[in-house]
């Protein structure tokens, strides 16, 4: 059983890819909930000490930042069991072995308790801790804290089960159809984008001392007051454990345990289904009539396939380029006006050039980090590695048009997102001209040191 709960964690959280990406892969994932937790906690106790004079306002804005967690971590737990209980490669290998269907459902469904456990107390413990440190709780109210991770994992867990198949037809539906994909790979980067934009706007008008009186007026209030009542079931627990209300706990119970039950019975026969498809699918394979190209071009447009229909590369990679020169937009302007704002423009005005070099560092970073999403050179070839003797072009060359693609497309973005911000006079012309320069130099070196470590 550990050994399948090992297996299962190597296949969702291993890192493909020479090992400066994975390093810098993990780095990212890294600052990224670094960050998350960091802006939700401060937005979180700034709202608590703006929104306190109205009654019972503090509680209904805790229960909708919960359920604002509690639906990203039901996200994750779809793209997580899709990958745990429908990973082809998985079946082969589990193929062989003598485990029973059993066996295989209790493993992955332990491996996901486990990883959505984790999730929880890293992104839901500041938030009670925030609350109870803000409004001085009692020993009791921490105590009974302690348990919301854990109970809410079996809504969490339940709700997602009961998505995950359907995300899977989802996905290869979108895998048949290219431009489909693509548009809606842009659209959900993009939505993500702007919805990180609305966050980080919060964020500045806190730090920069605006009230954002437009924000919290009565009627908004009243508003997040009737919706958080009706966020089931994350009001039941929020109410049991803020008010001491055990009684509300036997309604979550009931709904929760429901809905994990229908997840479960979902997962089961789908995961069955499955399984039995895979093994017994011998369908034969169609053919395709292909115009004669030459070697070179073959070469270019397979790597073209890979960087606009492979699944993984559209999120890791494409998509983060298309989106690139709006992010950086938003960040490097959030960046500025903080560090002209509050004590920190004094520092700033204290270190001669330290906005500037911030702006370049933070630009270095984000082109490099888009640009090892494509560094996978080698690996992303898995068992074709082997033609690249057989192909009448020196292994020299196709490896330069490995490389030079993803540098070039990276490099572009990057260019384009240094004009944005000198054209929305973000950056100075002297940043501009720096920061470029720098910024595609180190794309071009993480990419040979990429290739040179594959």
């Amino acid at each position: 059983m550990l050994n399948l709960i090992a297996k299962d964690f190597k296949l969702i959280f291993a890192k493909n890819g020479s090992r400066s990406s994975r390093i810098l892969s993990w780095i990212f994932t890294l600052l990224a909930g670094l960050l998350f937790i960091g802006l939700e906690t401060y937005i979180f106790r700034s709202i608590l000490s703006k929104i306190s004079v109205y009654d019972g306002a503090a509680e209904s804005f805790f229960i909708l930042f919960l359920f604002i967690i509690a639906v990203i971590m039901i996200f994750i737990g779809v793209v997580t069991a899709r990958k745990a209980f429908f990973s082809s490669e998985d079946i082969t290998q589990l193929a062989t072995y003598p485990i029973s269907n059993a066996q295989k459902v209790f493993s992955k469904l332990f491996f996901l308790l486990i990883t959505m456990y984790l999730f929880n107390l890293v992104f839901e413990m500041p938030l009670f801790i925030a609350y109870g440190s803000y409004f001085h709780k009692m020993v009791i109210y921490f105590y009974m804290s302690l348990y919301y991770p854990l109970l809410i994992l079996v809504f969490e867990l339940g709700f997602s089960l009961m998505l995950v198949y359907p995300f899977k037809l989802l996905l290869d539906f979108l895998k048949k159809h290219f431009f489909i994909q693509l548009a809606v790979c842009l659209l959900v980067s993009f939505a993500g984008a702007f919805a990180y934009s609305y966050v980080l706007n919060i964020f500045i008008d806190l730090v920069s001392d605006n009230q954002l009186s437009s924000l919290f007026t009565t009627e908004n209030v009243d508003l997040v007051k009737r919706i958080a009542d009706n966020l089931i079931p994350v009001n039941f627990l929020i109410k049991a454990i803020v008010e001491y209300d055990i009684g509300m706990v036997f309604p979550y119970v009931g709904i929760s345990s429901g809905v994990f039950l229908i997840g479960l019975a979902l997962i089961v026969y789908f995961y069955s289904y499955f399984l039995t498809y895979s093994l017994s699918n011998n369908a034969a394979i169609k053919e395709h009539k292909y115009k004669k190209r030459p070697v070179r071009y073959a070469l270019i447009k397979k790597e073209l396939i890979l960087l606009f229909r492979d699944s993984n590369y559209l999120f890791s990679f494409t998509s983060l380029l298309f989106v690139e020169p709006l992010l950086t937009y938003l960040v490097l302007k959030a960046v500025n006006v903080i560090f002209s704002s509050g004590n920190i423009a004094y520092y700033v005005a204290v270190v001669p050039n330290l906005l500037p070099l911030a702006d370049v560092l933070l630009m270095m970073l984000f082109g490099t980090i888009v640009s090892s999403g494509a560094s996978n050179y080698l690996t992303s070839e898995k068992k074709n590695i082997r033609f690249i003797k057989s192909v009448p072009v020196s292994p020299l060359e196709q490896l330069a048009i490995k490389v030079l693609l993803p540098l070039g497309l990276s490099s572009f973005f990057m260019l384009l997102s240094w004009i944005v911000l000198k054209g929305c006079d973000v950056v100075s012309w002297t940043t501009f001209a720096f920061g470029g320069l720098f910024s595609i130099l180190l794309i071009a070196l993480t990419s040979l040191i990429s290739l040179f470590e594959e």
